[in-house]
Formats: C-alpha cells, structure tokens, sequence
C-alpha cells in the first residue's frame, strides 16, 4: 500500500500505530491546540501530514457505521459485543495481554474461539482506556448464547479483578460489574460506598441492592 510505503520510508516499520485525534473550540482555540499537540507528537517520532490527515477522514467516514455492521453479524450468527477498564501506562501492555488471553479461551470447555482485539480509547497523563472488541458464534438457542456470554463476560472481568485495572471505566458499574468491585474497592471501600448510599439516600430510591448487597 502506498502509505505503508511512505510511512515506511519516514521511518516507521511495523511497531507503529495510530492515533486519531480531534479537537474542539473556535478557530483560534483549535489551531492552538493543534500546533501544541503536533508538537508533542514530533517529540515523540511521529508522523503527521496530508496522508495522515487522509486516514483520519476515513476513519471519521465509518465512525458510526459499525452498529449497522453489528446488526449485520448478529444476523449472521456472530455476536459482537465491547468492555473496557483504565490501568496506568506501566501496566497497559501487560493487563490487555491478560484480558485478551482470558477472552481468547474462555469458551474452551465447548471448543469454540472467541476473537478479541483492543484499542486504546483514552489517554490520560497517569494510564489510558483500554476498550476491547470480541466475537464469537451465537449457539443453538438463546439460551445457550446468553450462557456463552456469561462465560466470556467473567473471564474478561476476572482478568480485571485480578490484574491491575478497573472493572470499568466510563461505562459505569453495575449489575453485571457489581461483583467484581469488592477486589478494587477493598473491604474500606465497600463500606465508605455502603455508607454513603446510607447517607445520601435514606429512602433507597437509587437503584438499592444493585452496588451494594444490603
């Protein structure tokens, strides 16, 4: 491809990523922002020009397509579905080899694979937003699926209690997440959050018994 080749030439071989980026704000405010953060990047041997510029749009294009792509899969009997967590830098490497390895196999007992794939979402000065991407196939009745799923969803959560990251990000915590909180939040946690909700919401109108089990 020829922006393999350019990239290439540039310096860049097959270690390299891709970073897409925007910014918000009046005109003044968006070229300021830019040029400090395209001079952060040049600090760092990036890349950037017309071509990357190219690969941005193209990405912006299907931005929003991939729910439609989803639909398209499931009918297909391939069932798609995300998770995400935040660790810090240190850790990135490894917690997303753990949590892609334990998605991976978590339906070994029924000989099916399950493909898994992570990006980085958000960057932060201490760590990033992990957020990962996996398939497999639907089995022969609802039930069946919704067990598959399950299997998947607590070796990906597992992973997170056990490693280094939180059991969510920005999606929030909750049914599904509840359990897994304890091994972040420790035994003081736990009780502060119970506290709190006892505190703050005497008449239990928020959601009760979801985080905390009374």
């Amino acid at each position: 491809m020829a922006i393999s080749t350019y990239l290439k030439a540039r310096g860049l071989s097959s270690d390299k990523v891709m970073l897409t980026y925007g910014v918000s704000g009046d005109k003044a405010q968006n070229k300021l922002a830019l040029t400090q953060f395209n001079k952060l990047l040049k600090q760092h041997g990036s890349v950037t020009g017309k071509i990357t510029d190219i690969m941005g749009s193209v990405w912006a294009h299907g931005r929003f397509k991939f729910p439609y792509l989803r639909g398209t899969l499931w009918e297909k009997g391939i069932m798609v579905d995300t998770f995400e967590t935040a660790t810090n830098w240190n850790h990135i490497d490894e917690q997303m080899q753990q949590m892609q390895e334990a998605v991976r196999t978590s339906l070994a007992d029924e000989c099916e694979e399950v493909m898994a794939f992570t990006h980085i979402s958000h960057v932060y000065k201490q760590g990033a937003s992990l957020y990962t991407t996996y398939f497999f196939r639907a089995a022969k009745d609802h039930a069946s699926t919704l067990s598959r799923w399950q299997k998947i969803k607590h070796a990906a959560s597992l992973s997170l209690a056990n490693g280094t990251a939180t059991i969510s990000h920005q999606h929030g915590v909750g049914r599904d997440h509840a359990p897994y909180l304890a091994a972040e939040k420790g035994k003081l946690g736990i009780q502060v959050t119970h506290d709190m909700l006892k505190s703050l919401d005497p008449e239990q109108r928020m959601n009760p018994g979801v985080l905390i089990k009374e």
